[in-house]
């Protein structure tokens, strides 16, 4: 059946940052089934290892490397926390 036929739960969606040297690595989570997660932010480009995808309960590490933010900077992992936006199709 099509997604919007559907009865799927509303995901709680958590990410926890961590900055390495040359990367923010997302650890991405979220309660129930979370079809078509994106990553993205309101005022920064920025290349992810993966977007884009379902959440089935694991959790899912995605990789922001430093040299791929553009437009835009992160002063540390928490000011990229907060400044990033999370969608689901649900």
């Amino acid at each position: 059946m099509p997604y919007k036929y559907l009865d799927l739960k509303k995901p709680k969606i958590e990410v926890q940052v961590q900055e390495k040297e040359d990367a923010y690595i997302l650890q991405v989570t979220s309660d129930v089934f979370a079809p078509f997660v994106e990553l993205d932010f309101e005022d920064a480009d920025a290349i992810f290892s993966d977007n884009y995808f379902h959440l089935t309960g694991e959790m899912r590490e995605v990789v922001l490397r430093k040299k791929d933010v553009r437009n835009g900077n992160f002063t540390d992992a928490m000011e990229l926390q907060e400044r990033l936006r999370v969608r689901s199709l649900i």
